[in-house]
């Protein structure tokens, strides 16, 4: 159910209260479900045997191969007598159906320039694209591919650096995923500040001739402080710490590096510049010039009110 952090943020305390959840592998990413279920008992069945429970929650751990888990809980539970809720699935893709309706009305046709328009369209303008790895760097990107992207399909295989929270070396994981893909492309979403902290990692993709499309999300800093507490922070006080805008254009780092490069402002030229793009191989980067760190947080609110 993909809209799942969507809807919880609209009605979370309205919703009802979820036991006992079964969870394959590692901890969720998004925060508002891990608030949502925070007292629900948890059984995890960790394929990878190692304890990862940041949240500290009741539950038990289960070691072993995921497979072999499910398999053993059906077969126990098979001769068992078992009830099940005939409106629970219903109730929940109503709230599902909700969010997509409005998802629909606000992103489907272009209107305003917005960080939400990329994802929500991503799958579309890579299906024609054949198959790809498709990297996601930390902080909003993944949050926003989390919330917005919509019906992925076998084509795509997604990648994102979990156990390293922050900007460091997504260029070159993007690199080193292109050098041991067997896929046609593969494809990185990344924030201006990842990109920039990183941005020797582009040697690889030069020295290698890799086929790599870089899409910079450039909100001129850090979007997703303006998220978090701090956000309310004085202006100036902010900016200088969290927001540290950098009024950097990366045109001359394509150069620099020999990669195709186009620039994009206006969701016209986005989507135009993903079908050139896509259209040829090698280093390409596309610049997506995105409204103001203020404008994006009102955009997101306006979903969730």
């Amino acid at each position: 159910m993909g809209t799942y952090d969507a809807f919880l943020r609209v009605n979370r305390q309205m919703l009802p209260h979820v036991e006992c959840v079964i969870r394959l592998g590692a901890p969720m990413t998004s925060k508002t479900l891990n608030l949502y279920t925070a007292d629900s008992y948890i059984y995890t069945i960790d394929g990878e045997n190692s304890y990862r429970e940041p949240q500290m929650q009741t539950g038990r751990i289960i070691e072993g191969r995921i497979e072999d888990v499910l398999t053993g809980l059906s077969e126990a539970l098979n001769p068992l007598p078992t009830e099940s809720d005939p409106d629970w699935y219903p109730f929940w893709f109503r709230q599902h159906e909700t969010i997509m309706n409005l998802l629909r009305e606000r992103l489907t046709e272009p209107g305003e320039a917005s960080e939400p328009y990329l994802y929500y369209h991503l799958c579309d303008w890579l299906r024609n694209a054949g198959s790809a790895e498709v990297f996601v760097s930390n902080s909003m990107p993944v949050r926003d591919l989390d919330t917005f992207t919509q019906d992925p399909d076998d084509s795509l295989r997604f990648w994102g650096n979990r156990g390293a929270n922050g900007i460091d070396g997504i260029v070159s994981t993007a690199m080193g995923i292109a050098v041991r893909t067997d896929r046609k492309q593969t494809i990185l979403i990344t924030g201006d500040l990842a990109f920039y902290h990183d941005m020797n990692g582009l040697f690889a993709a030069m020295k290698y001739r890799l086929n790599v499309l870089i899409i910079v999300v450039n909100n001129d800093g850090g979007g997703i402080f303006s998220f978090l507490p701090q956000g309310q922070l004085e202006e100036q006080e902010f900016e200088s710490l969290f927001g540290t805008p950098h009024g950097l254009n990366f045109e001359h780092a394509a150069l620099l590096y020999q990669a195709a490069y186009r620039r994009a402002s206006t969701l016209g030229e986005l989507r135009r510049g993903m079908e050139e793009l896509l259209s040829t191989r090698g280093l390409r980067i596309l610049e997506w010039r995105t409204p103001s760190r203020k404008q994006n947080v009102a955009l997101h609110n306006s979903f969730w009110i």
